[in-house]
Formats: structure tokens, C-alpha cells, sequence
């Protein structure tokens, strides 16, 4: 007898893969919009986020700025550096909390995703890079 493999269903809705491709690109970046979330509406600087997630300071203020800049978190002010928990819409806040409660209880198939994604980006990124270099060979 053969045995045949059943397709288990992922545990990571639709709307919660598109999150992480469109907005969240590393663990690093999920850790801390976690951090940010369950401490809101406290301000968090690079060095503290830093400090209380065991980051290098270059890794913490990288993912502070990525989820600032697609729409996540906030900055209080240029000068300071406060960063503080705040989607610019009701929806994104809510799919990003739905994200964070799965992390807690399914966190291996939330790892395993963010690694897929990146392997994804590497791949297309590398594409480009050969389409890019074919035609200016293909120019000559």
C-alpha cells in the first residue's frame, strides 16, 4: 500500500502572508513591531529597542525605520528618535495584531514563511541583476 501525503492547511491566513511580504521583511523587524505593539503608545528609542530585544544597535534602528516607512510605527520626532506603535489604518492595525497573537502561538510556521519570502526576494533580485546584465552584454 502506498501512502499518500495529506496537504495540511498553513496556519498563516492569506492576508497575514500578504502582511509579511508587503510590510515585515525579517524576524528582526517582527520582533520588534511586537516589542512596539504590546508597550503602545510608549515611544521606544534605537538604543532601548536595542537593549531590551538583545539587538546590535544598527539591526534595531534598520527595522525601526523599515516599519516606520511602511507605515507601522511612527516617529515622535527627528531629533529624538522616538518610535512608537501606530498603522496608518485601522485595517493594517488589525491585521498586524492578528500577526503578532499568530507569531506567539505559531511561530515556526511564521519563521518559516519570512524565510521563504526572503529566498523569494533573493531570487528576483538575482533575476534582475542577470536580465540587467544580458542587455547591456546584448548592447554592445
Amino acid at each position: 500500500m502506498i501512502a499518500t501525503a495529506t496537504k495540511m492547511s498553513e496556519p498563516v491566513p492569506e492576508e497575514l502572508q500578504e502582511l509579511l511580504r508587503e510590510h515585515v521583511e525579517s524576524i528582526d523587524q517582527l520582533e520588534v513591531l511586537a516589542l512596539l505593539s504590546q508597550q503602545a503608545p510608549r515611544g521606544w528609542a534605537p538604543e532601548e529597542v536595542s537593549a531590551q530585544l538583545r539587538l546590535p544597535g544598527s539591526t534595531a534602528r534598520a527595522a525601526l525605520q523599515h516599519l516606520c516607512g511602511v507605515g507601522l510605527l511612527t516617529v515622535a520626532a527627528l531629533d529624538t528618535e522616538e518610535f512608537s506603535y501606530r498603522p496608518v489604518s485601522p485595517e493594517l492595525r488589525e491585521r498586524t495584531e492578528r500577526l503578532i497573537r499568530l507569531y506567539a502561538v505559531e511561530r515556526a510556521a511564521v519563521m518559516r514563511l519570512l524565510s521563504s519570502n526572503a529566498i523569494a526576494r533573493l531570487r528576483a533580485g538575482a533575476l534582475s541583476a542577470f536580465v540587467s546584465a544580458k542587455k547591456e552584454g546584448g548592447e554592445r
